[in-house]
């Protein structure tokens, strides 16, 4: 989806009054707009923004997001192993 995509339903939701949103996927943070998509969410102004991450990538996002207005990260653990998470996730 593209980030205009995003904003057309938010502003979908937001007549719905939902206020809740959660960015999962494949894997929220190989995208570069990840704090753009928070942004535009929380400017419904009295929403609550997560996201689910395997983590891998998140140390890229961690100062923007926190400026977008994250609300709660909660990062899934796929592998005690490096190997296996490596192995899993195709992060390095």
């Amino acid at each position: 989806m593209t980030l205009e995509e995003i904003e057309l339903i938010v502003e979908a939701a937001r007549r719905l009054d939902i206020r809740a949103f959660k960015v999962t996927g494949g894997e929220p943070t190989i995208r570069n707009d990840l704090a753009e998509i928070v942004s535009t969410m929380k400017s419904l102004g009295n929403a609550y923004v997560s996201i689910t991450t395997n983590g891998s990538l998140l140390h890229n996002h961690l100062p923007r997001l926190a400026e977008a207005g994250i609300d709660h990260i909660n990062v899934s653990l796929h592998a005690l192993s490096d190997r296996a998470f490596r192995a899993i996730t195709g992060s390095s």
